[in-house]
């Protein structure tokens, strides 16, 4: 089991329903930490739904649509299951509910460097923005 995996059960539970869904979400957001600080590609240029999606359907045998919609089934779940607090640490927003593709940058950037995207912003730019 990957350190992705491993976090997203943490959040979501570890129950046997939805095992497939959570494999692919974590396979996601592994694509996006890979994206973003192996590759160096920039957040705001990665097309969750283009890049991201595809590349997990065809690891696990899925057709794209497939893989969207289980991806996009577990960001949602994700965000329902995080309390304020887990928001507030893993993706340093809490009020307004984040996409699934913005969910699974932002949670790239924690299994990362352990600290919510809001956080690394803030240390990279300061208060420029």
């Amino acid at each position: 089991m990957t350190k992705e995996e491993y976090f997203i059960r943490g959040i979501i539970g570890t129950g046997k329903s939805g095992r497939l869904d959570s494999r692919i979400f974590a396979y996601a957001v592994g694509i996006a930490r890979r994206m973003m600080f192996r590759e160096g590609i920039p957040m705001e240029e990665i097309q969750v739904t283009k890049s991201i999606y595809p590349e997990a359907g065809k690891y696990y045998g899925k057709k794209t649509k497939t893989a969207s919609r289980a991806i996009e089934r577990l960001g949602n779940q994700c965000w329902k299951k995080m309390s304020r607090e887990q928001r507030e640490k893993y993706l340093g927003e809490t009020e307004r509910p984040l996409s699934p593709g913005e969910m699974v940058l932002y949670l790239g950037c924690y299994c990362e460097y352990h600290k919510s995207y809001k956080e690394m912003e803030r240390e990279l730019y300061g208060d420029i923005f």
